[in-house]
């Protein structure tokens, strides 16, 4: 499941990232782009964008963590049906896909792209950081989750 989920947010950012660039115009011509796909994805690129690529990147991150979401589900629901089955056994979500779902549940996407809006806005000297950095950190507030 989390190959299938690392997979899809990969094909979204593949897809939308170009995009966004190309919208940024020269600013991101000025030196190479990474070859990560998240690395392209600054606060430049962001604020130089299209309100409608702004809103395609939101729906895809959306959409790779609702897979997570249904396969998580799907898969506890099938262990639940098990009468042997273990607490142990029933799986977790991604630590990101639970913070994003607290921090944006029933928030419009328009509104998540108008806070990262707002951030930039208020951080002209940081445009250079990532977009999700700057949501995890910053917007979402979420702490790095300790290694097991």
């Amino acid at each position: 499941m989390k190959k299938l989920l690392s997979l899809l947010v990969v094909l979204v950012l593949a897809l939308a990232t170009p995009a966004m660039a190309a919208n940024a115009g020269n600013a991101v011509q000025d030196k190479p782009l990474p070859q990560n796909r998240i690395e392209q994805l600054t606060g430049s690129v962001w604020m130089a964008s299209s309100q409608e690529a702004k809103l395609a990147l939101l729906f895809g991150i959306e959409l790779a963590l609702n897979v997570d979401k249904i396969g998580t589900d799907m898969a506890n629901a099938k262990i639940a049906k098990n009468p042997k089955a273990k607490k142990s056994d029933y799986r977790k979500m991604s630590y990101f896909t639970e913070s994003w779902y607290k921090a944006f549940a029933n928030v419009p996407l328009p509104e998540i792209a108008s806070q990262i809006d707002a951030w930039y806005a208020a951080h002209p000297d940081q445009k250079d950081r990532l977009v999700l950095g700057v949501l995890w950190k910053d917007i979402m507030k979420m702490p790095v989750p300790a290694q097991k």
